[in-house]
C-alpha cells in the first residue's frame, strides 16, 4: 500500500539515501535477490502501462493515453522476469514519453552488466519495441528478441503474399491449433532486413 512505502522510506539512512541518486531503489533491492534466479533459461518481458494521474503530480502531461484521452498521466517502463512475474526494474517517464525507447538506456545499461549466462534467452515486447533502435541495440549486445509488428503497408503486402502462397508449418503440440509462416523483410526505417514470423 502507499503508507507501507512510505514508512519504509522513512527508514532509509542517508547513506542509502544518497546511494539513490545513482541507481534506483528498486534495482538495488533486485540486486539482493537474484542470485540463482538467472542461472535457468528466461524471457525478459517489456511493457509501457499509461497511469492517469489527477492533480499536479510532477511529469504529469498529456500524451498517449488510451484510457482517459486528454487527461495528464505518467508512462511506467516496466521490465520482468516473464516466468517468474519478478519486476527488474520500472521507470517512470512523463505522460508523453510511452514510445518504448524511453525505456532503453538503463536496460541496455543493465544488461551490459550482466554476465552473458545470465542475460535472457530473448527480449519480448509489443509494437511499440519493434524498431530499429532497440533491435540495433539489442543486436549489438547479441540479445535474441520478438517484437510485434505495426501493420504497415509493407508489413501487410507480406501477410498477403504469405496468405496467397499458403505454405504454412503446423505448430509444435505446445502451441496447438496454430500455424506459421517465415520469411524476411526490410522495412524503411531499418538498416537491413529481419526474420518475420507471421501467425
Amino acid at each position: 500500500s502507499e503508507d507501507r512505502i512510505r514508512r519504509a522510506l522513512r527508514k532509509l539512512v542517508a547513506s542509502e539515501a544518497t546511494q539513490l541518486q545513482t541507481r534506483s531503489w528498486l534495482s538495488g533491492c533486485f540486486e539482493q535477490l537474484h542470485p540463482g534466479i538467472l542461472e535457468a533459461p528466461w524471457i525478459l518481458d517489456v511493457d509501457v502501462t499509461v497511469k492517469p494521474l489527477y492533480g499536479n503530480q510532477e511529469g504529469a502531461v498529456r500524451g498517449y493515453n488510451p484510457g482517459k484521452p486528454g487527461r495528464p498521466s505518467h508512462a511506467y517502463h516496466s521490465f520482468w522476469v516473464a516466468h517468474l512475474r519478478l519486476c527488474l526494474d520500472v521507470q517512470v517517464h512523463p505522460g508523453n514519453q510511452t514510445q518504448g525507447a524511453f525505456g532503453l538506456g538503463r536496460l541496455l545499461d543493465w544488461l551490459r552488466e550482466r554476465p552473458r549466462e545470465h542475460r535472457p534467452e530473448f527480449v519480448r515486447g509489443d509494437i511499440s519495441y519493434g524498431t530499429q533502435t532497440w533491435m540495433q541495440q539489442l543486436e549489438d549486445l547479441d540479445v535474441p528478441y520478438l517484437f510485434r509488428l505495426k501493420k504497415t503497408k509493407a508489413v501487410r503486402e507480406l501477410i498477403g503474399l504469405i496468405e496467397r502462397e499458403n505454405d504454412w508449418t503446423q505448430s509444435p503440440p505446445s502451441c496447438p491449433g496454430w500455424s506459421y509462416c517465415e520469411s524476411t523483410l526490410k522495412l524503411s526505417g531499418w538498416n537491413r532486413s529481419r526474420r518475420i514470423v507471421v501467425y
